[in-house]
C-alpha cells in the first residue's frame, strides 16, 4: 500500500515560500536514492502521494537566489497518511571553528572549504565557509537539527578529525542546537602516499584504460564520492597519488561500462580494500 504525506511549512508562524524533499532515511549512502519534492503553496502547504511505509525525513528549503535547509522532521510511515505535520522554520545560527594541519603549526591556509550538511542526502543547500590562512573559520546560516560535516581540500590534505565541542563527529552525524552551538575543531594531515597496481579482466588479462579511483565510504558514506583517480597503461598497471593512510577502498571501471541499478550496491560488489601507509610509495 501506498500513502500520502501532508503538511504546512511555516516561516515565523506565517506560510512558508520554498521547496520540501522527502527521502527514505538510512537508506544507504548519499546518492543511492533520488529523493521527490513538492512546491510549497501559498498557504504553505505541501503533499507527497504514493509514499510506501517507512522511515522518511522532511526538509524544507528556503529562499530563491541564496537557498538555505530551513526546517527538517522525521516521519514514520505505517498503515495509514499521515497528515497535519508542520516544518517550522528556525533561524541559522553561526559556527565558529579552527583547523589545524597536524605537525605543522605555522602552515598557511587556502582553497579549503568547510560544510555542514543534512546527513542521508547529497540534494539541498550546505553551510559553507572557507578556512582564513591562519585557519580560522565561521560557517553561517546553519540549520539547527541533525547535521554532518565535511571538507574540501585539493592541496593534498585528508580531513583526519573533526570535534564540535568535546564530541568527535567526523564520522557520524550530529546536533547542532538552535543557540549558542560549541566550536569546532578540525585536524587535517597529508595525504601523501601512492598505491600502485594492476587491473585485471575476470579473465585474469590485464585491462588498458581503465579508470581507477579510491573512495572514502568511512568519511563520507557515499560510493559516488570518487576521489583522485589513475588509469591504467597498456599493461594494465596504475598508480593513485595523495591517498590518505588507512583502509581505503579501490573500484576500477572501464570505458563506457555500465552501472545499472542502485549505483552504490554496484560499485560495492567491485570495490577491494587496500590498507594504505602514511607515506608509502
Amino acid at each position: 500500500r501506498i500513502f500520502h504525506v501532508r503538511g504546512r511549512f511555516l516561516n515565523q508562524g506565517k506560510p512558508g515560500a520554498g521547496v520540501v524533499w522527502l527521502w527514505l532515511r538510512n537508506a544507504g549512502p548519499p546518492g543511492a536514492q533520488l529523493p521527490t519534492s513538492a512546491i510549497c503553496g501559498q498557504d504553505g502547504a505541501f503533499e507527497f502521494t504514493g509514499v510506501r511505509p517507512g522511515a522518511w525525513t522532511l526538509q524544507a528549503v528556503s529562499g530563491r537566489e541564496t537557498q538555505r535547509v530551513a526546517a527538517t522532521l522525521d516521519v514514520d510511515v505505517s498503515n495509514e497518511d499521515v497528515n497535519g505535520l508542520v516544518l517550522s522554520e528556525l533561524p541559522g545560527i553561526e559556527i565558529a571553528g579552527v583547523a589545524r594541519l597536524q605537525g605543522e603549526p605555522d602552515f598557511k591556509w587556502r582553497d579549503i572549504q568547510v560544510s555542514i550538511s543534512t546527513p542521508d542526502s547529497d540534494f539541498g543547500p550546505s553551510a559553507t565557509s572557507e578556512i582564513r590562512p591562519d585557519g580560522t573559520f565561521t560557517v553561517k546560516d546553519v540549520a539547527p537539527g541533525r547535521s554532518t560535516i565535511g571538507a574540501h581540500a585539493s592541496s593534498g590534505l585528508y580531513l583526519k578529525s573533526a570535534r564540535f565541542g568535546k564530541d568527535e563527529v567526523l564520522e557520524a552525524p550530529f546536533d547542532i542546537p538552535p543557540t549558542a552551538a560549541p566550536p569546532i575543531a578540525l585536524v587535517f594531515i597529508r595525504a601523501d602516499a601512492e598505491v600502485s597496481g594492476m587491473v585485471r579482466n575476470a579473465a585474469g588479462e590485464p585491462v588498458a584504460g581503465a579508470a581507477v579511483y579510491w573512495l572514502d565510504l568511512k568519511r563520507r558514506r557515499s560510493w559516488e564520492f570518487l576521489n583522485s583517480t589513475g588509469v591504467s597503461d597498456a599493461k594494465g598497471h596504475y598508480t593513485l597519488k595523495q591517498m590518505p593512510p588507512g583502509d581505503q577502498f579501490l573500484v576500477a571501471l572501464e570505458r563506457d561500462d555500465p552501472l545499472e541499478g542502485d549505483q552504490a550496491r554496484a560499485l560495492q560488489r567491485r570495490a577491494t580494500v587496500v590498507r594504505v601507509t602514511a607515506g608509502a610509495h
